[in-house]
């Protein structure tokens, strides 16, 4: 009997970390779309920032 309640609690924690993961790989693909948005929303799309970058030659006098 004490084997089989081991057993339960060792699968049940098992199940528990897979569940924080899972959560967490969901909350990090969301914190990632709401950074990209925010990004593009402020600085324009993607292309349009590397063009606007400046190199450190164009800041030597």
């Amino acid at each position: 009997m004490r084997i089989l309640m081991i057993v339960s609690l060792f699968s049940l924690a098992l199940s528990g970390c897979f569940r924080i993961l899972v959560d967490g790989e969901v909350a990090m693909e969301k914190l990632k779309k709401t950074n990209q948005a925010y990004y593009e929303q402020t600085l324009g799309a993607p292309d349009e920032d590397f063009s606007r970058m400046k190199g450190p030659a164009e800041f030597e006098d």
